[in-house]
């Protein structure tokens, strides 16, 4: 038996909620990493996207990585990765890793 899903109507009330939760932590100041501090995150592919899309907006006002360039993307992922390297996450980008791969072959 198939669960209920969400309908519409609940969806676009969903949506409005956190437009108003978002509004109120502006007026108020409160930033997401005072929410993040409370709620325990698991990263994922997805978790980081929205992360990375956030830099995005911080630096350039554009939502969608398909709106950036070359230089841009180069720019945003300098960010991301200092701050995960002060997290002790160090990794190289893939096509870094790509070459590295490619001289043992």
């Amino acid at each position: 038996m198939k669960e209920d899903t969400k309908t519409l109507q609940q969806s676009k009330a969903y949506f409005l909620y956190l437009e108003w939760i978002a509004r109120e932590m502006r007026e108020q100041g409160i930033t997401m990493n005072k929410i993040i501090e409370e709620i325990e995150l698991h990263p994922t592919k997805d978790s980081l996207h929205v992360l990375f899309k956030q830099i995005l907006w911080n630096l350039y006002q554009v939502t969608s990585t398909k709106e950036i360039t070359r230089e841009q993307l180069s720019e945003a992922l300098d960010i991301l990765d200092k701050a995960l390297a002060m997290k002790g996450v160090v990794l190289s980008f893939p096509e870094e890793s790509k070459r590295n791969l490619l001289q043992f072959y």
